[in-house]
């Protein structure tokens, strides 16, 4: 492991395999954030990654390039420890706490 997180960066070549993909930045880290933009040619994608153990981890801020929300899908690779999150009260609004103790969950779960 070379490196505590990869992003898999979109690239308009088309054929590029997800699989192979996903396989390089885990090999190359603990943690693959996919940024995936929700356009419709993207549902097989997107559907793969849940399926894959993927965890819907946000929204980028910006569009994509072709102004649908960019999806960031998040996976650690398996057998990875986590140190449990302990957010301070009052540190965030109660909505985002739930939000993040959620995801902390579902990666949790997935491993």
């Amino acid at each position: 492991m070379t490196s505590p997180f990869s992003v898999a960066v979109p690239c308009r070549k088309s054929g590029i395999n997800l699989e192979k993909t996903i396989a390089f930045t885990e090999s190359q880290s603990a943690f693959t954030l996919l940024p995936i933009e929700a356009t419709p040619a993207a549902v097989g994608a997107i559907t793969e990654c849940l399926n894959l153990g993927f965890v819907p981890c946000g929204v980028d801020r910006n569009l994509g390039e072709n102004g649908h929300p960019v999806l960031l899908l998040g996976r650690l690779k398996r057998n990875i420890l986590l140190a449990p999150i302990k957010l301070n009260t009052g540190a965030v609004p109660v909505e985002e706490a739930k939000a993040i103790n959620r995801i902390d969950k579902a990666f949790r779960q997935g491993n």
